[in-house]
């Protein structure tokens, strides 16, 4: 595998492939992973969901999603209101 700069149209400067230009989703081929979970506002979710989304929003999941180096972690203020959310 070989890793490109790409331009995101014809005569613009190309951006290489970096953590940077990744996570400010300026690199073209960048995008926005979500998870959805499918909450009704006046029940919990299910234990073993609940358990999963705290995890991969804690600051260890998230030191896990930076070390296998696939996706970027989210920014701590993203964590935090994912983290919100679940209530």
């Amino acid at each position: 595998m070989k890793l490109l700069a790409l331009s995101p149209q014809v005569g613009a400067p190309f951006l290489p492939p970096d953590y940077e230009a990744v996570a400010l989703a300026d690199y073209p081929l960048s995008r926005v992973c979500y998870i959805n979970l499918n909450k009704a506002p006046d029940k919990k979710l299910p234990p073993a969901l609940e358990e999963f989304a705290r995890f991969i929003l804690s600051r260890e999941g998230q030191r896990i999603v930076l070390e296998q180096a696939v996706f970027l972690p989210l920014r701590e203020s993203q964590a935090a209101a994912s983290r919100t959310a679940l209530k």
